[in-house]
């Protein structure tokens, strides 16, 4: 090729060259110019400029924090930016990353650097796509490319780097340090303290107080020490504080006890502030620091756990209890509107379960453990999870069902099956009852779901029923008597229903005329249905009597002598009462005419005149 070509081509390939780096962001060579321009990022379009921007910025960072009281965090954000951290947790990437610049430079510190030329650079990259990583000669430092996400295309120390920035830093701490580089720097910041505690403070300690253990400087494990002990009382009187109040909140209105979950919600701020001191205070690092920062942190949960199940349970009570608390009758219109207690409380307990778990979940993603491996495990074995969790899942819903559907509630007299009893509690898992003999049953909530059930204290109205057996010397007309002073009875008393009442001659038996009673009477409670029932019988034994008649014996008798003669006065009293009715076209059969029934209805007193009791509607 001749000469004036191949000059040629030199100079145009340097042109070239100079319109490629003209394209580039001209690199920030001084402190002063780097505060000129806060939004700029670092350079990674390179190996090259990623090295580069590292040990500039890094050097910022370490003369910003040399200098008393500058607490610019530019420079160290900047030589973040260099690294690959998804493998840092997010709970302690702020420190984690301060430690890996300090690590990341004591290394480079220490170790020779090929020249910027034998390091690719925007040119290298452009021209050979297939770059995807460079190594540092003779380490295993590498700066690899990001192929995807939101720094796709970037060149970052790669996260196997940064995850074992300690371990390379173990292997050539005994060499040492290049000419003008910062000796002693991660001695300089284990013994240091943070933004919260004046540096002059520690400068003022023995020189004891300065040794470190574990990457942490004897006066830090002082602080820490004296901090825990601290926190613990402060904790033990904010407990001691909440108990006081709920204790003289008891018996009041139910919105005013809220005294522990105030006591825990100032524990959770107390350990963040300790947290917050400990990280920017005494400045931990190391394991030390994950060991405070999870253990700080798994109490933060736990607590939060405990606050919502605590604030979750109260709300629930409160608000079951809304409206019901000023009234002294349970059975009041009132406290009947009022929320249902144990539907809100099972519902309240669920809704606790939950907030708990998604709480969980958190911790465990903040924490640093991924539950995706779990939840790929549940799909894969979720067949066998349903199966042994459906009888739990059969419970809780038809517990749910039983309360949406209203049928029995807690407190109400039921049957269930063949058996009768007192609800006492529906839970999540079983129903209580208590029985008749008062033993307590327990029965899954997918069996008593399927029980007929049959509520007796949603009846309004009891039945009662009867079979009159009347001798059979008793005449027709006596028994015509007798069943029109019957209904009259009915008719007459208060705790019968007038529309649904019965008095009917029913048939011939084999010693008796068969008379049928039927009736529905006022009341709910038993006891009250049973002393009415016995006023009706008595007074049912008087008409009987006022009759001229009696009731026919069940047993066979063989009459040595005249048997009993009925009272013949009372039966011609009874037959000419009848008569009279015939003769007056006011004969009650088969029915009472609706003027009488309007002019006795509810006629009788009850209870009856002389009783010791007023027995009232329950």
């Amino acid at each position: 090729m001749p000469s004036y070509f191949r000059r040629l081509l030199i100079i145009v390939l340097s042109c070239l060259q100079l319109a490629a780096h003209a394209t580039e962001v001209a690199p920030v060579g001084t402190i002063d110019e780097l505060k000129a321009s806060p939004l700029r990022p670092a350079d990674t379009s390179s190996p090259r400029e990623t090295l580069a921007s590292f040990l500039r910025y890094s050097d910022f960072a370490v003369q910003t924090w040399k200098e008393e009281g500058n607490t610019n965090p530019q420079p160290a954000l900047l030589a973040s930016q260099t690294m690959d951290l998804s493998n840092i947790k997010i709970r302690t990437r702020r420190i984690k990353v301060l430690e890996s610049i300090i690590y990341l430079k004591e290394i480079l510190d220490r170790i020779p650097l090929p020249p910027s030329a034998q390091i690719p650079g925007n040119s290298e990259v452009n021209a050979q796509p297939e770059l995807l990583r460079w190594r540092i000669p003779k380490t295993q430092i590498t700066i690899s490319k990001i192929t995807e996400g939101p720094l796709s295309g970037q060149f970052l120390f790669s996260s196997d780097t940064i995850k074992n920035l300690e371990t390379y830093y173990e292997q050539v701490q005994h060499l040492p340090y290049k000419q003008g580089a910062a000796e002693n720097l991660l001695q300089q910041f284990w013994v240091s303290p943070g933004r919260y505690i004046p540096r002059a403070w520690i400068h003022a300690l023995p020189e004891w107080t300065k040794h470190v253990k574990w990457s942490t400087a004897v006066w830090q494990w002082l602080a820490l020490f004296m901090t825990a002990t601290l926190s613990v009382l402060i904790g033990q009187q904010f407990v001691r504080i909440g108990a006081k109040w709920d204790s003289w909140a008891e018996g009041k209105n139910a919105w005013f006890k809220f005294g522990s979950p105030l006591a825990l919600l100032s524990i959770i701020l107390l350990i963040l502030a300790v947290r917050d001191f400990v990280v920017y205070g005494v400045f931990l690092f190391g394991e030390v620091y994950e060991i405070v920062s999870f253990a700080l942190w798994t109490i933060v949960f736990a607590v939060a756990a405990w606050l919502t199940i605590i604030t979750v349970g109260r709300l629930g009570v409160a608000l079951a209890h809304q409206g019901t608390t000023d009234t002294s009758n349970d059975n009041s219109e009132r406290a009947q509107e009022s929320l249902d207690y144990s539907l809100v409380r099972v519902l309240f307990r669920i809704l606790g379960g939950v907030l708990v778990t998604l709480i969980a979940i958190y911790a465990a993603e903040f924490l640093g453990y991924s539950i995706s491996p779990l939840i790929a495990g549940l799909s894969i074995g979720g067949l066998a999870v349903a199966l042994a969790i459906r009888p739990l899942l059969e419970n809780m819903v038809n517990g749910l069902t039983l309360y949406a559907d209203g049928g029995v509630k807690v407190g109400e007299f039921c049957r269930y099956g063949d058996k009768v009893g007192v609800i006492e509690h529906i839970g999540l898992r079983s129903t209580k009852i208590r029985t008749l003999e008062r033993s307590l049953v327990t029965i899954p909530n997918s069996e008593f779901a399927q029980m007929e059930l049959d509520n007796l204290e949603k009846r309004d109205m009891r039945r009662m029923e009867s079979v009159l057996r009347i001798r059979y010397d008793t005449s027709i007309e006596q028994l015509r008597f007798l069943l029109a002073s019957l209904r009259d009875l009915l008719h007459r008393h208060p705790k019968v229903d007038d529309e649904r009442q019965r008095v009917r001659f029913s048939g011939f038996g084999n010693y008796s005329h068969h008379i049928e009673l039927q009736c529905y009477l006022r009341c709910k409670d038993y006891d009250t249905f049973l002393a009415i029932r016995e006023d009706i019988l008595l007074r049912i034994g008087e008409l009987v009597e006022k009759a001229g008649s009696g009731f026919a014996y069940a047993s066979q008798r063989e009459f040595l002598g005249r048997a009993e003669q009925l009272n013949q006065s009372r039966k011609a009293t009874a037959e000419q009462t009848i008569h009279n009715w015939r003769q007056t076209g006011k004969l009650p059969f088969p029915d009472f005419p609706a003027s009488h029934r309007d002019d006795y209805d509810d006629s009788l007193d009850y209870p009856p005149e002389g009783s010791a009791s007023d027995t009232a509607d329950k």
